[in-house]
C-alpha cells in the first residue's frame, strides 16, 4: 500500500521524490540548449521559449492541484505580487545565465554555480526568516566556502592526469594527498602564504589553490597557465 501525502512521512518522501526528478530534468536540460544553440537559437530565444511554454504547464498543474481559488488570491494581493515579480527577474537572469554558460561551452563553471546556490539558499533563510540550521545544515553550509579550485603552474601541463605524474602538487588536509598520490603526483605541503615563493624557486609544478587567493597571493606573476576547476 503506497503512503498518501497525508500520512506520516508522506510528505517527505512525495518532496525527496519531487527533488531528484527536478534534478535529473536540469541534468538532461542541457543537452536541449546545446540542441537548440547549435540550430542558431539564441540564449535570450530559449529563455523567452522556456517562459512561453513554463506558463501554460503551471495553469495545468494548478488546474489538477484544483488550487484556482489560492491563485486568485494572489493576483489580489499587491505585496505578494511585487515579490513574485522580483522572484521571476531573478530567476529569469539566473536561466539567462545558466543558458549562455551551456551554450558557451562552460556547463562544469555553470554547475559549480548551481552547486553553491542550496548553501545561499539555506545562509538566505538562516538570515532573512530567521530558519534555524542543525548540525547537518551547519556542516554542510560550510564545507565548501572557498570556491572552485586550480591547478596554476608555469607550464601548461595539467590537461591530464598522465601529465601530472611525479609532478609536486601543493597539498594540505588528510584526504587530498591521497588522491594525488592515487594519480602518481608528489603531494608537498605549502601554506598559502608560501605558494608563491615555492612557484617560482621550483619547490612546487603545480599549486592547488582557490582562485580567490590565485588574484590574492598575485600567483598570476609565477603562475601563468590555469587548469581547471579541478574542485
Amino acid at each position: 500500500m503506497s503512503d498518501s501525502p497525508s500520512a506520516p512521512g508522506g510528505e517527505t518522501r512525495l518532496a525527496l521524490m519531487a527533488g531528484i526528478g527536478c534534478y535529473l530534468i536540469w541534468g538532461f536540460v542541457p543537452l536541449a540548449f546545446q540542441v537548440m544553440g547549435r540550430l542558431g537559437v539564441g540564449s535570450w530565444e530559449i529563455l523567452a521559449h522556456r517562459t512561453l511554454w513554463g506558463a501554460p504547464t503551471a495553469l495545468l498543474l494548478v488546474l489538477i492541484a484544483r488550487q484556482g481559488r489560492q491563485v486568485m488570491r494572489v493576483f489580489s494581493n499587491p505585496k505578494v505580487l511585487a515579490w513574485l515579480l522580483l522572484s521571476s527577474a531573478l530567476i529569469a537572469a539566473n536561466w539567462a545565465i545558466f543558458i549562455t554558460a551551456v551554450n558557451s561551452g562552460r556547463v562544469l563553471e555553470g554547475s559549480f554555480g548551481y552547486y553553491i546556490t542550496p548553501l545561499i539558499n539555506m545562509a538566505s533563510g538562516a538570515l532573512f526568516f530567521r530558519e534555524r540550521l542543525d548540525r547537518i545544515g551547519v556542516i554542510w553550509l560550510f564545507q565548501q566556502p572557498l570556491g572552485e579550485y586550480f591547478l596554476s603552474s608555469q607550464s601548461a601541463d595539467c590537461t591530464s592526469i598522465d601529465k601530472l605524474r611525479g609532478k609536486k602538487v601543493r597539498s594540505f588536509g588528510a584526504d587530498i594527498p591521497k588522491a594525488f598520490s592515487a594519480i602518481g603526483a608528489v603531494p608537498v605541503t605549502v601554506p598559502p602564504t608560501g605558494v608563491y615563493e615555492a612557484l617560482k624557486h621550483g619547490s612546487l609544478d603545480y599549486s592547488f589553490i582557490n582562485a580567490g587567493n590565485i588574484q590574492s597571493l598575485k600567483l598570476n606573476e609565477v603562475a601563468k597557465h590555469h587548469c581547471g576547476p579541478v574542485m
